[in-house]
């Protein structure tokens, strides 16, 4: 590989497609995206006729891109076409594809937790696969509290998931799951109702099973929301406190709510003061 610029260049002479039935000549390299659709790839290749792009690997003959082809085609008994692209590793590719989209949140996900076998998104990867019903964004939200998406700080290799923010994410998300069922008879954005669920869990003020019994009762009267603040508004209005009967008092959820995010902005900053 030559240099143009200080941009890695293929040499012409090199950069050609050649073909094999040795598939145990290629090996998966840890960290890489998972394989998650090479059923959908023979489908394609059935149906088509056609036999799609080769593989890219490294002279190591590591599979860098194209692990879901390589799989369809060993499936389907076809030969393996790839190109050899030396010097390039997993880095370079993840580089490249978070500029085309081709990698999400996910595969990011698991390239930190399998490939650099970073603790916090061990972590991570481990919510999700225990939870695979869960979005990112609730995930994320009973991980540290935030309702904004994680894309950023999880590609850039910044998220942090302590063991006690992971086991406190677990018992959250284990308390959502109770909600479900009443959740999906809603029309509407259900997400922000399964993160204002996860909120009520983290808030000191809300009777966790008081809840759980008021929302198995009126769940219905729950409008579509737009957003975490209107589902939370709508929980407090018209499940929490609604016919609430003394000596128990109504609590302002939204109040509750603005609190913590002050709480966690606060302590967002000092986790950032802490990596510099």
């Amino acid at each position: 590989m030559r240099k143009i610029e200080g941009i890695k260049i293929p040499d012409k002479d090199t950069y050609e497609i050649e073909s094999t039935y040795e598939y145990g000549k290629f090996r998966f390299i840890e960290g890489n995206r998972s394989i998650d659709h090479a059923d959908k790839i023979e489908k394609s290749i059935r149906s088509s006729g056609l036999l799609i792009q080769p593989i890219l690997v490294d002279e190591n003959m590591r599979i860098i891109e194209g692990q879901n082809r390589y799989t369809a085609c060993v499936n389907l008994g076809l030969p393996i076409y790839y190109v050899v692209q030396e010097g390039i590793g997993l880095n370079e590719v993840k580089d490249l594809n978070s500029a085309s989209k081709n990698w999400n949140t996910r595969n990011y996900i698991h390239s930190y937790a399998a490939g650099d076998k970073k603790l916090d998104y061990i972590y991570l990867e481990q919510l999700m696969k225990q939870f695979p019903w869960a979005t990112n964004r609730a995930i994320h939200f009973a991980v540290n509290g935030f309702a904004g998406a994680m894309k950023a700080n999880v590609r850039n290799g910044n998220f942090q998931c302590s063991e006690v923010e992971y086991n406190r994410a677990v018992n959250a998300l284990d308390f959502a799951n109770q909600f479900r069922g009443f959740i999906d008879e809603l029309s509407g954005n259900k997400e922000f109702y399964i993160v204002a669920v996860i909120f009520c869990y983290f808030c000191p003020e809300v009777d966790n099973d008081y809840l759980l019994t008021k929302f198995s009762k009126y769940h219905k009267n729950l409008a579509p929301i737009v957003d975490i603040n209107s589902a939370i508004l709508q929980i407090e209005n018209k499940v929490y406190n609604y016919q609430m009967r003394t000596p128990r008092e109504p609590i302002s959820l939204t109040n509750e709510y603005e609190r913590m995010k002050r709480a966690n902005r606060r302590q967002a900053a000092r986790k950032d003061r802490s990596r510099e």
